[in-house]
């Protein structure tokens, strides 16, 4: 593992054993990579990098607009992303990835199925428990074109998730089968899964499954 900064930010870089290997950017939340890494590399063989990337402003940089407390600024965040942090991880490394993958968990998986509309710099995609009951969200994807089609795009929530006391929260499945069916309608390689749990059961696990899932297709 590589300690790094870059673009204000702060990354920890598990470079594969083959520096062509496909490159995972993960976006965490207070160095919440090694527990991702150690899980994905438990279910798969396939060789991988992992750059995760700490956001400390989570509820800003994860958020596509401003709403409420969330202050949106993921338009900010990915611009860093493709200028500064992947380039400085890829480079400290000596990495030459065959392809990048955007994933993330709740909001960090929001994040990374909203980068397919403002960058072309990833092939595949992993949500994880994603925040898709944020508002406007599924309405905004409909009405847009993704910057460059997804080979694959991998969505995931737990079955009790909707049982939340949270009234915005509560349409997160009704949301994650529209946002799949736009996918598919779309010509995109989609898997969506249903875990056993709430948001917060097994993250770590949750997340390796859908970069297992984009690594071995």
């Amino acid at each position: 593992m590589i300690a790094i900064s870059a673009g204000g930010r702060s990354l920890r870089v598990f470079p594969a054993a083959d520096a062509a290997a496909p490159l995972i950017v993960l976006s965490t939340f207070q160095d919440g990579g090694m527990d991702v890494w150690k899980e994905t590399k438990a279910l798969t063989d396939a060789d991988f990098s992992l750059a995760a990337v700490s956001c400390n402003d989570w509820s800003g940089d994860m958020t596509p607009w401003p709403h409420g407390e969330y202050s949106g600024n993921a338009d900010g965040y990915l611009e860093a992303l493709e200028r500064e942090i992947i380039p400085a991880a890829i480079g400290m490394c000596g990495l030459e990835p065959g392809y990048m993958a955007a994933a993330g968990y709740s909001l960090g998986g929001l994040l990374s199925l909203y980068a397919a509309y403002r960058t072309g710099i990833f092939s595949r995609l992993a949500s994880a428990s994603g925040s898709l009951w944020y508002p406007g969200f599924v309405d905004f994807a409909g009405s847009h074109s993704m910057i460059r089609k997804p080979e694959r795009i991998y969505l995931s929530l737990g079955a009790k998730e909707k049982k939340t006391r949270n009234a915005e929260m509560r349409c997160v499945e009704e949301s994650t089968r529209a946002f799949c069916s736009l996918c598919r309608d779309r010509g995109i390689c989609t898997l969506s899964e249903m875990n056993p749990g709430n948001h917060f059961t097994e993250p770590a696990k949750r997340m390796a499954k859908g970069i297992r899932w984009l690594l071995e297709g």
